[in-house]
């Protein structure tokens, strides 16, 4: 496709669970099992789904803290839910590799490449307010059209 990333997305995010907010009871996005097992990509060492007790840290109350204008604000009753359905989007988007997750501060790094373009992406998750959560999708190297791309199909 000219997008390189459609149809590559994650069922979450085409539908299949009706979109970021709609997460399953047991907590892990989907009801889909997040192991550390992946095809092509390489998982960091200790990587796992997230769990009840993960939580992201707050939006900084500092009054020249501005969040990146890449960034989504989502309503989900679990921030670990949340966490696994964003962790599911990349894990299933066969153009990423080397993703990293870190818990005690909510991040996900990933490499994308497609199409002969690639770039380095983290994304982190804020609590705004209670049930809300704002996800801050951030390009750390390589090129600006494939993360337009990719951030296109996370919104």
């Amino acid at each position: 496709s000219p997008d390189g990333l459609a149809g590559k997305a994650s069922p979450c995010f085409a539908g299949g669970c009706g979109g970021l907010a709609a997460t399953e009871a047991d907590g892990r996005g989907c009801g889909r099992a997040l192991s550390g097992e992946r095809g092509d990509a390489s998982w960091e060492a200790g990587d796992r789904a997230f769990g009840f007790e993960d939580r992201p840290r707050r939006l900084p109350p500092d009054p020249l803290f501005r969040v990146e204008a890449t960034t989504l604000y989502v309503r989900s009753w679990s921030a670990g839910a949340l966490g696994n359905v964003l962790l599911l989007f990349f894990s299933e988007l066969e153009v990423a590799s080397r993703i990293k997750v870190k818990h005690s501060k909510f991040t996900i790094k990933a490499e994308v490449s497609t199409d002969g373009l690639s770039c380095g992406v983290k994304l982190r998750v804020y609590t705004a307010e209670a049930g809300l959560f704002a996800i801050e999708l951030q390009r750390r190297s390589g090129d600006a059209v494939m993360f337009a791309r990719l951030f296109r199909q996370l919104a």
